[in-house]
């Protein structure tokens, strides 16, 4: 956990947290939960969490005991008109802070301040959006069962297909309630824009800068490492014909796929040896790959499904934020939120998405040139320790929220 070091104190409110994911099962969204709740508790505000029905109750029963503070596990992975319900059944309290805009849709009753991270507007994962038959859908059985095999098919197109209009006249309906956004990015703060919203201040970033700090000493040899979800997005397949190309001028060169998903097989026929597929690995695990790597590289491109008409783009890159940590130079696509994290030539270095020869080219420059790499090196560490580190982003949340609270209880009296 970060060391928050001295902090402002704030006159204490009190804060439901619905975060839609939560530890003990560590990812990038449940990375965020953990720290703003850990953070918000810290600065003595009341708080409880309100989150899904654990998948491992037992395992989740024991991480809530070793917490300073009430998590309520009882939201359905489905229905989300449930969701609201149970929400507004919590009393007494002066604010919600939630990790999607979806609960805007209570804005009537309470004030509500979100983190959105874009991926919440773009593609809206409210998975049953009807109220009719919601609180059914919402039986345990039901709901686990539905969404082990959603799970289980790899999130079927054609249910996105069937309800994207519905999610999105919700999502729209939710955004406007909302109090406050904070945008993870200047994208999304345009996506924002483009909905008519305006209430909202871009803050990007978002890792643990001490647990990522790298040891001193490097390990040998040349190795280019990848890691995210993989899906059509992150342009694996232009980082792969990338590696054939720098291959030929670094035979020993090694490339490195850390993540899993849909396209992961697929990718790997296309590799042809090429690169060394990982696998999924444990948030807390991913900082010895950092650790291992000479360069990080995030080749992602702006996807528009072809059947859903869903678009899906780097909204920020967290990824890009723990590498900096790590102290490992970064080469990223110019897109979506990306230019909100890397400042090419300045922390890290921009090539255009989709280009495997301009990729490679920036990759063996990299590879050829110290200084730079020193330099992308020592100004990524210092961006990660006073830009994203887990201390300086919350800060600039607890501090608006706050202020929101202020003006609302201003207006009230």
């Amino acid at each position: 956990m970060a060391d928050y070091g001295s902090r402002r104190r704030f006159t204490a409110v009190r804060l439901l947290l619905v975060l839609t994911e939560f530890p003990p099962s560590i990812g990038g969204m449940q990375t965020h939960a953990i720290h703003i709740a850990h953070y918000l508790h810290g600065l003595g505000h009341a708080i409880e969490v309100v989150t899904y029905r654990a998948r491992h109750p037992v395992e989740a029963a024991a991480f809530d005991r070793t917490l300073p503070f009430p998590v309520h596990r009882i939201l359905s992975r489905l229905s989300h008109h449930h969701n609201l319900r149970l929400v507004a059944g919590f009393k007494g309290f002066d604010a919600i802070y939630a990790s999607t805009v979806y609960y805007g849709l209570l804005g009537d009753r309470i004030p509500v301040y979100c983190r959105s991270a874009g991926n919440d507007l773009m593609r809206p994962w409210i998975a049953y959006p009807f109220q009719r038959f919601s609180s059914l859908v919402a039986q345990p059985w039901i709901d686990g069962t539905l969404y082990n095999r959603f799970v289980k098919w790899r999130r079927p197109d054609f249910v996105h297909a069937w309800f994207r209009d519905a999610r999105f006249r919700l999502m729209r309906q939710a955004l406007a309630g909302n109090t406050h956004v904070f945008a993870n990015s200047h994208y999304t703060a345009g996506i924002l824009q483009d909905l008519n919203y305006t209430t909202y201040t871009v803050i990007p970033g978002g890792v643990d800068a001490s647990e990522f700090c790298p040891p001193v000493g490097k390990p040998e040899g040349l190795v280019y490492l990848t890691a995210c979800r993989l899906v059509a997005k992150k342009g694996i397949d232009t980082f792969l014909d990338a590696a054939r190309i720098v291959r030929v001028h670094k035979p020993n060169a090694r490339f490195v796929v850390v993540g899993d998903g849909p396209e992961r097989r697929a990718l790997e026929r296309a590799s042809d040896g090429i690169a060394e597929f990982v696998g999924r690995v444990p948030h807390d695990e991913m900082k010895r790959h950092y650790w291992s790597a000479s360069c990080f590289i995030l080749p992602s491109r702006d996807h528009v499904h072809r059947r859903t008409g869903l678009r899906d783009v780097e909204t920020m890159g967290r990824v890009l934020c723990e590498a900096n940590a790590a102290g490992v130079p970064v080469i990223a696509s110019r897109t979506g939120g990306i230019p909100s994290i890397v400042q090419h030539g300045y922390n890290g270095l921009l090539t255009e998405p989709g280009d495997p020869a301009a990729l490679a080219a920036v990759m063996l420059r990299v590879a050829d040139d110290k200084s730079l790499t020193a330099r992308l090196i020592a100004n990524g560490l210092d961006l990660a320790k006073t830009k994203f580190d887990w201390p300086v982003v919350l800060e600039q949340q607890a501090l608006l929220l706050t202020a929101g609270r202020k003006h609302q209880t201003a207006v009230s009296a």
